[in-house]
């Protein structure tokens, strides 16, 4: 068993790096994190045009999963979480109708009588087969399944086409039919494996709602989380600007050079970085784990963020926003968010937020458009939906080019067999959204865990 403390190195400086960097630290050990931006969160960002908080990328976490809450705690910034504001009702884009999500449901499932009636989504027989969902057996079979083959046994086909591909498909920015149940629906099929109903289970969860809603974020943006993080690591942690270019393995640890040519050694290495960035990294060390990694899809998205005067919007929205379903013929904007709607403080009074998002799984091509041409088309899509009259009086456009992963059905077997071929070498680790977590809490305990690894290696190696 080693007593002495390890030299730790992770490579990567968005929300995993800076959790494990975390973790390591509450051990009372040192630790590097090597970042090749300028600055540390990865695709969470904020940026600040006061009297303007503009997030980049994501604008809230979940509560009810404890990485990010719990991880608030710890650094004593919980106390200024703020909920969504009211009302919080969400929209589904249907043959260019507005549809409402049932209130009170849980993944777009409507859970209570009254609101699941009086929905428009559904047909009445589409209706029918999701109150059937307590009747249908568990499938059997063990093996990974898509997410929409999983909402077509259990809800039928409308529910899957006209709920949950909008909702949970532009959430990944994903194909239904190719991600993966296990990988993005993980509660719901553990509730089946166990033999029970995934509506009951759905209804269970709305019931035990929250004041304030399912999704937490800060006055200043989701980088406050990030911001709290930097700050609470030792001096001299993050290494900002120079990124990790090439690693190999050194007797039982690592040397990894860097773009600016600093060599550093570590005996713990963890890989907090994109499946293709690690790829790279792991190609001349062991082929078939960077092979693996390399088969992980990312597609590419864009945000445009424009603010309008009160008075421009005749038809203004109340709640979250919309998303669209991927029919023919849809117009390129795959979603809204009205955020000035959600959350205090991201605009003056007076004045309205909005933020549309483009590309992802069904729609890559779009963004081979200029920022110009995308400003243009979300601002004509939301002048004819809302009546919005005159220019925004701000703009900006935000592109995350191969940043969000696809974790297709076979995605756990491709992670585990990575992990499986780099138990040969010295003690490395993979963490982050191209692997085994989706969304901020998950990203954050996985980061925690895969950092909990490496240590309980080097303790007892």
């Amino acid at each position: 068993m080693s007593t002495t403390a390890p030299r730790v190195l992770v490579l990567g400086g968005g929300i995993a790096g800076l959790a494990a960097a975390w973790e390591c630290h509450r051990h009372g050990l040192p630790v590097t994190v090597v970042e090749a931006q300028d600055r540390a969160g990865g695709v969470i960002r904020t940026d600040i045009l006061d009297p303007y908080v503009l997030d980049a990328g994501p604008d809230s976490f979940l509560i009810s999963k404890p990485g990010a809450i719990g991880l608030c705690r710890e650094l004593g910034i919980d106390g200024d979480l703020i909920g969504m504001k009211p009302p919080r009702g969400a929209w589904v884009l249907r043959q260019d109708t507005l549809h409402a999500l049932p209130e009170g449901g849980a993944f777009g499932i409507a859970t209570r009588p009254g609101p699941f009636l009086a929905s428009t989504l559904l047909s009445p027989a589409g209706k029918v087969r999701v109150a059937l969902e307590p009747l249908i057996p568990r499938r059997r079979s063990g093996g990974d399944e898509s997410a929409g083959a999983f909402f077509r046994r259990r809800f039928g086909a409308e529910a899957a086409d006209r709920i949950a591909q909008p909702l949970l498909g532009g959430i990944h920015a994903g194909d239904l039919n190719r991600l993966s149940a296990a990988a993005v629906l993980p509660q719901l099929v553990a509730v089946e494996r166990r033999g029970g109903s995934v509506l009951l289970a759905l209804r269970r969860q709305a019931a035990r709602a929250v004041a304030g809603g399912a999704f937490r974020s800060f006055p200043r943006g989701m980088a406050t989380l990030v911001d709290a993080l930097a700050a609470a690591l030792p001096a001299g942690t993050l290494h900002l600007g120079d990124g990790a270019d090439a690693l190999a393995a050194d007797g039982a640890g690592w040397q990894v050079r860097t773009r600016a040519g600093h060599t550093l050694v570590a005996d713990l290495l963890l890989l907090a970085a994109p499946a293709p960035v690690v790829a790279g990294w792991l190609r001349p060390v062991l082929p078939v784990a960077a092979d693996l990694a390399a088969g992980i899809r990312y597609v590419s998205s864009a945000g445009v963020l424009a603010a309008y005067r009160d008075q421009q919007i005749a038809r203004p929205m109340r709640g979250s926003g919309y998303v669209s379903t991927p029919e023919p013929g849809r117009e390129p904007l795959l979603a809204t968010s009205w955020l000035s709607s959600k959350w205090n403080g991201r605009a003056p009074g007076g004045t309205t937020l909005l933020r549309g998002f483009f590309g992802g799984a069904f729609d890559e091509a779009v963004l081979a458009r200029t920022d110009e041409d995308l400003v243009a088309l979300a601002h004509a899509s939301w002048t004819r939906r809302f009546g919005i009259s005159g220019d925004p009086v701000l703009t900006r456009v935000v592109r995350w080019t191969g940043m969000s992963p696809q974790h297709e059905v076979g995605h756990a077997d491709r992670v585990a067999q990575i992990e499986t071929a780099m138990a040969a070498l010295p003690p490395v680790a993979v963490c982050g959204s191209g692997f085994r977590a989706v969304g901020i809490p998950d990203v954050i305990s996985d980061a925690r865990g895969a950092m909990q690894g490496l240590l309980r290696r080097w303790h007892t190696a």
